[in-house]
């Protein structure tokens, strides 16, 4: 009898092991299909859209998240430029060093237990997970941030639960996450101007094509706006070339405070400049515009010397006729654009005209 028992306990455990084997193989083959799937993409867009759309069904989780560490304070002009989704960008949190750290985050290996309060930052849907797998992300000393997993299954997450695939796919996502915010910085530095750190025209080329599409697809306004500093070879006649470039430096930056988030602003050529403004009508365009020029005109600028000098600037504000959308569509905007601003010169300078 005892030997029925033993060979029966013995098979029991073979089929156990055979069971934890398969689900073990099962568990690694998703985990290898996402990793491939994440190193053959080459965007940050891409990346980040993976890891929050996919992952929860890949892995069977209510809950994704990033949370990641912007020590040099450029992520967000990067994750502009990647022109997320909003539920991909609300998933995608930025912490400082001192956060993660606060969280438990800057470890080495994940951690994996109950939900709890301080973890609420890190799940911003609704509701909270039940159990949590915080993943860090490292390349090489840095922290670069966390994956955060979370689930509705009390049992999915305990301390004693493995961590070795879990810890090779936050090494996969860090390198992924890395070589997708270089590939985007590139990206942004082809499409910036140096001098201002406004976009550039072929960067405007680009997204006013864009633009123009999405406007006539959607049937909702596109304004497009050019601004010109007014006497500007007069002043750099006046003062210099140096003193020059800081006026227009600073002028990029008054220009962008006055624009939303959603509004793009370029430099066309010299001291030109040109802003798309989706979503605005010729009304509203045309306030953002008066704004940008009060901006410019009303407060004094200080150049490297100390001197404060005062500078003027005109523009010219043009909608995009609704259903125009064939090919020479953006180059029409943009030259009703400029004709405006050409009108607004010949009537005096420093005022906005509309076309």
């Amino acid at each position: 009898m005892d030997g029925h028992h033993s060979e029966a306990g013995a098979r029991a455990q073979l089929r156990r092991l055979l069971a934890l084997a398969r689900d073990n193989e099962e568990k690694l083959q998703r985990f290898n299909e996402q990793e491939l799937q994440l190193i053959a993409t080459t965007s940050l867009h891409e990346v980040l859209a993976r890891i929050v759309l996919d992952f929860p069904a890949a892995f069977a989780l209510e809950h994704v998240s990033l949370a990641l560490a912007d020590p040099r304070q450029e992520l967000p002009q990067l994750l502009e430029a990647c022109d997320l989704p909003p539920h991909i960008a609300q998933q995608v949190l930025l912490l400082d060093a001192e956060r993660l750290e606060a969280l438990g985050l800057a470890r080495r290996t994940p951690l994996l237990e109950c939900f709890g309060p301080r973890y609420a930052p890190l799940f911003p849907s609704h509701p909270p997970p039940v159990s949590v797998a915080l993943l860090p992300l490292w390349r090489g000393d840095e922290c670069i941030g966390s994956l955060n997993f979370g689930s509705a299954d009390p049992k999915r997450y305990t301390p004693d639960s493995r961590t070795d695939f879990l810890a090779r796919l936050a090494a996969v996502v860090a390198i992924c996450i890395e070589n997708g915010a270089n590939h985007e910085r590139v990206r942004l530095l082809s499409f910036t101007d140096p001098l201002t750190g406004a976009s550039n025209r072929r960067y405007l080329d680009q997204r006013l094509a864009e633009a123009v599409a999405c406007a006539a697809r959607t049937a909702s306004p596109l304004a497009c706006m050019f601004l010109d500093v007014d006497h500007f070879k007069r002043f750099n006649d006046t003062y210099g070339h140096a003193a020059g470039d800081t006026v227009l430096r600073e002028a990029a930056r008054r220009m962008r405070a006055e624009l939303r988030r959603s509004d793009v602003l370029c430099r066309y050529g010299g001291e030109e400049f040109v802003a798309l403004l989706p979503g605005a009508d010729g009304e509203r365009a045309k306030e953002i515009a008066e704004r940008i020029r009060a901006a410019i005109g009303d407060v004094p600028f200080m150049l490297e010397d100390g001197r404060a000098v005062s500078i003027t600037l005109s523009a010219g504000v043009a909608v995009q006729v609704p259903n125009d959308s064939d090919e020479a569509a953006a180059a029409r905007l943009l030259h009703a654009a400029d004709q405006a601003v050409y009108a607004a010169k010949a009537a005096g300078r420093n005022r906005v005209v509309r076309d």
